[in-house]
Formats: C-alpha cells, sequence, structure tokens
C-alpha cells in the first residue's frame, strides 16, 4: 500500500546533494554531484534541476511537474557563501515534497543518456530491488 512522504533534499558541501525521507528510509540517499546540472527525478514524474553555482549556492529549480501534492523550495538567504560565517551550512536552497513517492532517482543529464539508464539498470538488476526489476519492466516495455 502506497502512503504520502515528505521528502527534504538540498545541497552539502560543494558535491553531495542529500535526499532524505523518515517514512521510507530506502529513498534515502547521497548523491554525489557531477558539477553541471544534476536532475533528481520521483516517480510521480517531477523532475527537479541541482546546480552549485559559482557563489557557492546550491540551487534547486523545479523543470518538469508531476503529480507531487505539494512542492516548497526555501530559496537560500545569501547570493554567495561569502557572505556566511566559516562554519555556516546555510548555502543551499532547500526542496520540501510531499506525496506517494515510489521511488528517486538522481540523473546527470535529463533526459538522461542511454549509458546511465543502463549503468542504473544493471546495478538494480545485481540488487534486485524493487525499483530495478520495476525499471528493467518498463525498458522491456519501450524496447519491444
Amino acid at each position: 500500500m502506497s502512503r504520502k512522504v515528505d521528502v527534504l533534499i538540498r545541497g552539502y558541501s560543494d558535491n553531495i546533494v542529500d535526499i532524505t525521507c523518515v517514512e521510507q528510509p530506502a529513498l534515502t540517499k547521497e548523491h554525489y554531484y557531477g558539477g553541471r546540472r544534476d536532475y533528481i527525478e520521483f516517480s510521480t514524474r517531477d523532475v527537479f534541476m541541482v546546480h552549485y553555482s559559482s557563489k557557492g549556492i546550491w540551487e534547486i529549480q523545479h523543470t518538469i511537474q508531476g503529480e507531487l501534492e505539494n512542492v516548497e523550495i526555501t530559496k537560500c538567504r545569501v547570493d554567495s557563501i561569502e557572505e556566511l560565517a566559516d562554519d555556516s551550512e546555510d548555502y543551499s536552497d532547500i526542496l520540501h515534497v510531499t506525496g506517494v513517492v515510489e521511488w528517486i532517482d538522481p540523473w546527470e543529464a535529463w533526459p538522461p543518456s542511454e549509458h546511465e539508464v543502463l549503468y542504473k539498470l544493471t546495478d538494480r538488476i545485481q540488487d534486485l530491488t524493487a525499483p530495478g526489476l520495476t525499471l528493467l519492466y518498463a525498458l522491456a516495455r519501450v524496447t519491444r
């Protein structure tokens, strides 16, 4: 049975995107940022662009609207990391979403490259996780 969950996404350091879901720990992950614009896809067909700016601020934008019930992006309160104290972690937009979420996938491009899709598919099949089998089934239907 699917239930609503809350998911928080924010940037840390200069190379980590933190995805946290208390209700479904399997959705929690750290994504290592590729240095360009990365994308976070939800099972609801929502897609968010995440970017670490030249001013040291993590920016998050809702690029494709899907079926999430609630989407809130709290913008970083400063324009540059230079405006913050050395020990501050206030250098990121924070995304808070609520909805029925079955999976979350970070991608290095949108739409993802064939190579990236095949890599994730292989990784999930080896783990035999439910999202991996779902992705395999979806790919099999598309390639017929």
